[in-house]
């Protein structure tokens, strides 16, 4: 039975090294393509070059006659001799590039195709192809965490030989070294699960879930190159077209355009070089999981330990060798001055860049709305269908646009659910409109009338100045939860100590008369020695300066102390009853989006204050009840901005709220105070 299982898993992580043959063998065939038949884009080369041609002839006979007229202004920059003489020279160079293009192709596919950079580490002896080099390569890997034991072994006496003794280890007829050597050529993975029964008798140690890992990260690491290249081969067919003006830039004696040249000769050998650079990468890691997690050199002593400590000691060396892949890229391009930026291994900036993770964001956003307008109608039917359909459309578009700048499937998923909460938003605003006017038809058509007289009246200018002192008292009114409770705050005796060290410094008085100073006044004509007041201005001011920045510290502490009070005493009725009305308001003024998007102040969301975490100026970080107590002057002011702000999020990544919705009441108070005002003036110039 147990053999049975293993050889299930085998299989199973043999199809993973399955793929990174077959994966490798994709990296390979993209590495052999060179080039695009230049019948697809000839036409666009010879109509560019004679733009460029006539272009670079104007600029030519510019720099001729400016030469001529003005020598003096040209000795930095190079007489017109040194003007036709690079002329000349890039014209060769023109001429030539079509010879460097192809002779560098033909060597990039002489190297893939005799895979001499998989020779250099032992791979491949026998054949010239780069199928059995994969296959070579995902075994070596395989191998390593699929080896004879050594507890076996040694009972043979072949304890330093793991070849022999890996001939010895049969199952149906072959011993493993042969199945090993037949793998190297066919690439059959498979092969290895009739050992299942070896494994569960100790004769052979398999570390499964090492070995599913190692497969797919390379299947990941393969993959990701393979992208680049398919990017790399446009790259470079782009450098080939645009290729006469970095060339004949050169003529240009002076100025940035000057450097043109060589910035294009080196953007084009550092795309040219990333298909060898990659393969380098991908065949020295391999080596190195294959060399460290054999019998010999370093593998030699992963054997000595065993259970636990020897598992992770082989795990430990291959993420090493992981993350050296991971960071191979920049450090080359340190090394050599190329430009590293476009040898990222990380396949999500690709998936982002290509604009998966939008198009995640919308099927996501239109599964979600479907399946919840679906399942919240009262329709029957058809247009129970029709509505979840609708709200799938919706729910599609709004995830699109939400998840265009999504990076990972995290910001995906967050864009999805944001689009799924817009769309049943709207349902129910629309729904709740419909309910206020009747429910009919007649009633809906008779709201609609009437908002589309005041949105004309609105954009013409003649705003419904009644309503707009409607909306304000609404916000007035939601700026009264948070002072009421204030107000009960401010009786409990814990804020006490709080609210006189403010009051203290609000009373205190800086006196003038105290920065008054004797000085000794010497008369430089009669040599006399007199005694004068001065006033040290500059020490009254930094002492006013001082004072008013602990005024505000004390203020904003007080504001802090009374939002602990809050939620210290969120449970009793008084608190509760206030944040039940807040909720029924928020629930009433739904159709206003700004009340809208307001959070709730419920006692389980000001439990969540527990939750917070603040880092001061010197980087340590406080919690909840810590932040009051600890933080100095200048960081606790600073949390109350971020606090009113909206910045301060509980840990479930929802934002602290009390205090910002407070402070998004007065201004939208405000804004709207402002536009009466405005318009109450527009109003009386009129009427004069």
């Amino acid at each position: 039975m147990l053999g049975a299982i293993y050889s299930l898993l085998i299989t199973l992580v043999g199809a993973i090294y399955n793929l990174i043959a077959t994966m490798f063998e994709l990296f390979s065939m993209l590495s052999k393509v060179t080039t695009i038949d230049k019948n697809v884009y000839g036409n666009i080369i010879e109509n560019f070059y004679l733009l460029i041609g006539v272009i670079m002839l104007f600029i030519i006979a510019f720099y001729l006659l400016k030469a001529m007229i003005n020598p003096d202004d040209n000795k930095e920059t190079g007489n017109g001799g040194k003007i036709v003489k690079n002329f000349i020279t890039s014209v060769i160079i023109l001429l030539i590039l079509p010879t460097i293009f192809n002779f560098a192709f033909s060597f990039q596919f002489a190297i893939v195709n005799y895979n001499t950079i998989g020779k250099m580490f032992g791979y491949n002896n026998s054949a010239d192809t780069m199928a059995s080099a994969g296959n070579s390569m995902a075994n070596s890997v395989f191998t390593a965490f699929f080896t004879p034991s050594r507890q076996y072994c040694s009972t043979k006496g072949l304890e330093d030989d793991f070849d022999e003794c890996a001939k010895t280890i049969t199952s149906s007829g072959d011993d493993l070294s042969t199945v090993i050597s037949d793998v190297n050529k066919t690439g059959y993975f498979t092969s290895y699960s009739k050992f299942g029964e070896n494994v569960a008798d100790n004769k052979i140690d398999f570390n499964f879930l090492i070995a599913l890992i190692a497969g797919l990260y390379l299947v990941y690491v393969i993959f990701s190159f393979s992208l680049d290249l398919g990017v790399r081969l446009v790259k470079l067919v782009f450098y080939q077209i645009i290729a006469p003006i970095p060339v004949f830039l050169r003529v240009v004696p002076e100025g940035k355009l000057s450097n043109t040249f060589n910035d294009w000769v080196k953007i084009t050998i550092t795309c040219y070089l990333e298909v060898f650079i990659r393969l380098f990468i991908i065949f020295f890691g391999v080596y190195l999981i294959s060399a460290f997690t054999s019998n010999e050199g370093l593998g030699s002593f992963l054997n000595v330990g065993s259970g636990f400590l020897g598992l992770m000691a082989k795990v430990i060396i291959i993420l090493g060798v992981i993350t050296f892949i991971k960071q191979a890229p920049k450090l080359i391009g340190d090394i050599f001055g190329f430009d590293s930026s476009n040898m990222k291994l990380g396949l999500r900036e690709k998936l982002a860049a290509g604009g998966l993770f939008a198009a995640g964001a919308a099927a996501g956003g239109a599964v979600t709305s479907a399946v919840t307008g679906f399942a919240g109608s009262k329709k029957h039917g058809i247009r129970r269908l029709g509505g979840a359909l609708g709200s799938g459309i919706a729910g599609a578009r709004r995830g699109l646009k939400s998840g265009m700048g999504a990076k990972n499937f995290t910001e995906m998923k967050q864009a999805a659910s944001k689009a799924a909460s817009d769309v049943e938003t709207k349902k129910q605003k629309r729904e709740a409109y419909i309910a206020s006017h009747g429910g009919t038809i007649r009633g809906v058509a008779s709201g609609l009338i009437s908002d589309t007289k005041d949105s004309i009246k609105s954009w013409a200018g003649i705003d419904n100045l009644a309503g707009l002192k409607e909306q304000k008292a609404i916000y007035d009114q939601g700026m009264g939860f948070y002072k009421r409770l204030k107000s009960l705050a401010a009786d409990e005796a814990e804020l006490q100590a709080y609210s006189g060290q403010y009051k203290a410094l609000q009373e205190k008085i800086i006196d003038r008369d105290d920065f008054y100073k004797d000085e000794e006044v010497v008369d430089f004509n009669t040599g006399q020695k007199t005694i004068k007041r001065i006033f040290d201005e500059k020490a009254y001011v930094n002492a006013m300066d001082e004072h008013r920045k602990q005024v505000e510290a004390a203020e904003k502490r007080l504001k802090v102390a009374t939002l602990q009070t809050i939620v210290n005493n969120r449970g009793k009725g008084n608190y509760a009853a206030i944040m039940d009305e807040f909720t029924t308001f928020k629930s009433m003024h739904a159709d206003d989006e700004t009340i809208r998007s307001m959070g709730t102040i419920t006692p389980d969301d000001l439990a969540k204050f527990e939750t917070i975490t603040y880092k001061d100026h010197t980087g340590k970080v406080y919690t909840g009840k810590e932040i009051l107590a600890n933080l100095g002057d200048n960081d606790i002011c600073k949390f109350w901005d971020d606090l009113k702000a909206g910045n301060i999020q509980n840990a479930d990544g929802t934002t602290f709220c009390i205090a910002s919705n407070d402070n998004t009441f007065k201004i939208k108070s405000g804004e709207v105070a402002r536009t009466i005002a405005q318009k109450e003036a527009e109003s009386q110039k009129s009427d004069k």
